[in-house]
């Protein structure tokens, strides 16, 4: 019995780890354009709009655990510093 929950366990979790992977490179997608239109930015009012847009991409993805919590926490850090 032992043994086919664990294989159950396996199973699942290979099948969960195409969307995971799918789900985390577009996050990382998503944030590397937030970056380049924060920086690319021409006058502050479009470089807040474009700063919130990341925000709430980063803040959804932690929301459906997509990234933990604290990575979310850094990458936004991380865009407010760069929008010098």
């Amino acid at each position: 019995i032992l043994k086919k929950m664990v294989k159950n366990i396996a199973e699942k979790e290979n099948k969960d780890w195409p969307a995971q992977s799918k789900a985390q490179s577009l996050v990382s997608k998503t944030n590397k354009e937030a970056r380049k239109k924060v920086l690319d930015a021409k006058d502050k009012k479009a470089r807040e709009k474009d700063l919130a847009e990341g925000y709430k991409a980063i803040d959804k993805a932690a929301k459906k655990r997509v990234i933990k919590a604290n990575k979310g926490a850094r990458l936004k850090s991380q865009l407010a510093q760069e929008k010098g």
